[in-house]
């Protein structure tokens, strides 16, 4: 997102999930002060801020905020930047709504910039007047520097060494479960499974008979990318990952899909569906 961009979203989690947390992404520089809020809610919505690093961590002393005042659901959270790089603000829901009525859970959001420089004080001059006294001239005030908001475009990496080229590539609807907030712990295990289907009957639901097999899975230290596992999916579709030691997030990564998701959670369920695509009437 980038500064000053409005955007709408809502609390409508996706097929299989639990609960909906969305995620900003904006590029930040030092020593500016960086404001971002929510806000139009709905009548029943009711909004939470996190603030993360570059790193995906939480900062320390932690910058949240749930009601920007009583009886205002809304939320408001500042940070004075440090270094130059991604800051992520997760906003979720303070009250987790039902599938049900989720789509009434509504709201804004945006984030602003304030360059946080030093006002100098301004001195008077003093010039003798022809009557003996003196007349005092103020020195005017410095005239504030705009800050660049300009994101630089990241470099994709090329995974296609790890799987054989195809000559299509299927329409996919992917379906990942919400990651929860990670503990402030220097180091963490996590356990990822992922299931690939092919959903034949649109159930929208993996079933044994659906699974892709021998796709490959690979996962990447995300502040790093370094590889820190690989596997194929077995007969119904699933690669598992237990006990992956890692001090941060993880990067999924499944190249025949050309899919990508920053994993957070300890516990990761992550269900990728193909849909059936009718066939041509003939071959010309």
């Amino acid at each position: 997102v980038g500064i000053d961009q409005e955007v709408a979203l809502s609390f409508v989690p996706s097929l299989g999930s639990a609960q909906d947390t969305d995620i900003l992404k904006m590029w930040i520089l030092p020593g500016v002060l960086y404001t971002c809020e929510t806000f139009d809610l709905s009548a029943v919505a009711d909004t939470n801020i996190i603030l993360y690093n570059q790193d995906q961590q939480p900062f320390s002393p932690w910058i949240g905020n749930a009601d920007r005042a009583p009886g205002d659901p809304s939320s408001e959270v500042q940070y004075l930047s440090t270094y130059k790089g991604w800051l992520y603000v997760m906003i979720g829901p303070e009250n987790i709504p039902t599938y049900e009525e989720s789509p009434q859970h509504t709201y804004s959001a945006r984030c602003t910039a304030t360059l946080s420089t030093s006002t100098p004080t301004p001195t008077a001059t003093f010039i003798p007047s022809s009557g003996g006294g003196t007349i005092s001239t103020p020195v005017p005030s410095a005239t504030p520097v705009e800050v660049s908001t300009q994101v630089p475009t990241p470099t994709p990496i090329d995974l296609s060494f790890l799987t054989p080229v195809v000559p299509t590539r299927p329409i996919i609807d992917i379906q990942p479960l919400p990651t929860s907030t990670p503990s402030s712990s220097g180091g963490q295990t996590l356990t990822v499974n992922v299931t690939l289907y092919y959903d034949a009957n649109n159930s929208f639901t993996p079933e044994l008979t659906e699974g892709i097999m021998d796709t490959a899975v690979a996962l990447y230290d995300n502040a790093t990318g370094q590889l820190v596992a690989f596997g194929y999916t077995n007969e119904a579709g699933m690669a598992q990952f237990s006990n992956i030691e890692t001090g941060g997030a993880i990067r999924v990564d499944v190249p025949f899909l050309n899919y990508s998701q920053v994993v957070l959670a300890s516990n990761s369920e992550i269900l990728i569906r193909v849909a059936p695509q009718p066939l041509p009437i003939g071959i010309p």
